[in-house]
């Protein structure tokens, strides 16, 4: 957690310098450590910063977001993204953490497409608005053929590489994809690596 809390806060450094608001993170695989990463980029930009962040839970299968911070299962970012509720329905806030929380929420989010794409736009500009950042734990690149579509919509990407797990040459193809859908690719942090 110290280490991961460091990498994040060089992250954040490195998006403050440019204009950067809205931030998908995500990995070559599943449970590489994105959600980690995406938690602590947000308690940094709260904590460290005093600046009011949004962390958004954007899995496609059920996730444990808002049980790692105290909050309960309910309206989230697929109500959202559905207009079955609206951002104050679907947000939250830890009290612990001083963080806000959009959860996956309980509904099935539709398969992704252009029009979707649209939408998400749309919504995040509203959500950006409200918040001066806007950190989305995203799905995998390589387990997601929906990552592209979706990850474009962001200001950036940050990759999330477990060492010793991921090659090099699967994390090049991953980057490849991201490029290829036309997507603003901030760095890779890479996480677990001994010493």
């Amino acid at each position: 957690p110290q280490k991961v809390a460091e990498i994040s806060g060089t992250v954040i450094s490195a998006i403050r310098t440019r204009d950067i608001r809205s931030i998908y993170v995500t990995s070559c695989y599943e449970l590489e450590g994105k959600s980690t990463c995406a938690s602590a980029m947000a308690v940094s930009l709260v904590h460290s910063l005093n600046l009011k962040t949004l962390l958004i839970d954007g899995s496609l299968k059920p996730s444990n977001l808002s049980t790692v911070f105290g909050l309960s299962k309910g309206p989230g970012w697929s109500e959202y993204i559905h207009s079955k509720a609206t951002e104050n329905e679907a947000i939250q806030v830890s009290k612990d953490y001083a963080i806000h929380l959009m959860g996956a929420g309980v509904q099935k989010i539709k398969d992704m497409n252009g029009s979707t794409s649209r939408i998400l736009i749309e919504k995040l500009q509203k959500l950006k608005e409200q918040f001066e950042y806007v950190i989305y734990d995203g799905l995998s690149i390589l387990s997601s053929p929906e990552t592209g579509i979706l990850a474009k919509c962001f200001d950036g990407i940050v990759i999330v590489v477990e060492c010793e797990r991921t090659r090099w040459e699967v994390l090049q193809v991953a980057k490849e994809r991201l490029e290829k859908s036309g997507c603003n690719i901030l760095g890779v942090v890479l996480i677990k690596r001994k010493y």
